[in-house]
């Protein structure tokens, strides 16, 4: 709880006025929840909206700070000292901060790691590690995955508390749900300067079906959005050069959102200062992409349960500048209407584990080049729960969702002109 304030508390550093509104909006729903009548609940219940609100608080003072730099270190150690934030919990946080590829992450995945740029570490499922196993056999879809580097079986991790002892009863259960396994990818973003992402995960269910008695509250429906359209935004991570800094949406900012409100939501994919035509352009090679995957994913079969789409656009606009000349001419019009070419499939030599798209963006980095294809790029990423069934054809609920996409992206586009 916030101490109070007297005539002998220090005054509050410079900033202060610009976040006491919301601290404040803070301090009256907490006082509302507390005012609340608790007849009927149990204890731990009623306390429930308590933390929610606590830890959200907390995580605003640290996302000023740690994330968006828009407040000084003395307006932060303020805000800890008068107990707006929890600092035992930001220094949980920060210790998380330290050990994951931020850079990478979107909407929240906590055991992704990385302590490089160029490479990302995920503790993950056995059945992801055997996706990218048996991945170099499939090599149409090698450019649509970040290039897999190794992968490593992890220590077990022995029962100390309850929950772990409750995580490894469910783990017993479905023991292909265990995250005992280590890989390590190439990081997708580490070509862009001030990359922009968007994940939206695609499908109607999260996991595999083990049997058929197994019941939904197990996770079988992700949202009622998946189950209602076949695809839910997650989280995304937005650059706006005016201010030099990221706008950052969670993943719970997508899942409360409605069918006839996504073209609102895609539309926050891109900052407000952004020209219509760089955007409608943005999204017509997004569409010409998606058209792109769903012709490959045809001919796959497996199942894909929990994926996502990771959507990544180059936010500098110096970038965007460099590629249409030093005069900054934009030929808007003529890029969007000329279809970016098909991803490659393979090198000469499939052992490498290279795709051509990445020897030519080597190449374009040694001449000092720079095409369309280096400006925008989609991804399939999360495979967690992903299994190949040969025989059984493509993945039906998936090819739905990419077509759902499609026409999102092409409501995106009304949407915006209808909104300049």
């Amino acid at each position: 709880m916030p101490k109070i304030r007297t005539s002998r508390t220090r005054q509050p550093p410079e900033g202060w006025d610009d976040i006491e509104p919301v601290l404040d909006e803070f301090a009256q729903r907490m006082r509302d929840i507390e005012n609340e009548p608790h007849e009927g609940k149990r204890k731990n219940e009623a306390l429930w909206p308590i933390f929610q609100i606590h830890h959200q608080r907390s995580r605003y003072v640290y996302d000023l700070y740690y994330k968006r730099k828009a407040i000084s270190r003395e307006l932060y150690d303020y805000c800890l000292k008068q107990g707006y934030a929890d600092g035992n919990l930001i220094a949980k946080w920060k210790k998380l901060l330290g050990k994951t590829g931020s850079d990478t992450l979107v909407a929240g995945h906590r055991d992704t790691l990385g302590a490089e740029r160029t490479v990302v570490r995920k503790n993950t499922t056995r059945m992801e590690y055997d996706f990218y196993q048996g991945i170099t056999d499939h090599p149409s879809l090698l450019p649509w995955v970040p290039r897999y580097v190794r992968g490593s079986l992890l220590p077990p991790t022995k029962c100390r508390n309850p929950w772990a002892c409750a995580q490894e009863l469910y783990y017993k259960k479905f023991p292909r749900r265990e995250k005992r396994y280590q890989i390590v990818m190439d990081n997708v973003l580490q070509r862009f300067s001030k990359p922009s992402v968007l994940d939206i995960k695609i499908g109607r269910r999260r996991y595999e079906r083990v049997t058929i008695q197994e019941p939904v509250r197990q996770g079988m429906k992700k949202t009622f959005l998946m189950d209602w359209i076949g695809y839910s935004p997650q989280g995304s991570r937005v650059y706006n050069p005016s201010e030099g800094n990221y706008t950052h949406y969670s993943k719970l900012f997508g899942k409360v959102q409605l069918p006839f409100t996504q073209a609102a939501v895609m539309a926050k994919f891109f900052p407000e200062d952004m020209s219509m035509a760089r955007k409608l352009q943005i999204l017509d090679l997004f569409i010409e992409k998606v058209k792109q995957l769903s012709h490959v994913m045809q001919s796959e079969e497996l199942r894909l349960y929990g994926s996502s789409l990771l959507f990544i656009y180059e936010g500098d606009p110096t970038v965007w500048s460099q590629f249409y000349g030093a005069s900054g001419a934009d030929t808007t019009t003529a890029t969007s209407v000329t279809s970016p070419s098909l991803k490659p499939s393979l090198p000469s030599d499939p052992s490498s584990g290279i795709t051509r798209r990445e020897e030519h963006s080597e190449t374009n980095a040694h001449n000092e080049t720079l095409t369309i294809n280096n400006l925008y790029d989609i991804y399939m990423i999360d495979f967690a729960y992903t299994e190949w069934t040969p025989g059984e054809g493509p993945d039906t609920e998936f090819l739905e969702g990419l077509q759902h996409i499609q026409q999102l992206l092409a409501q995106s586009k009304n949407y915006i002109t209808r909104k300049n």
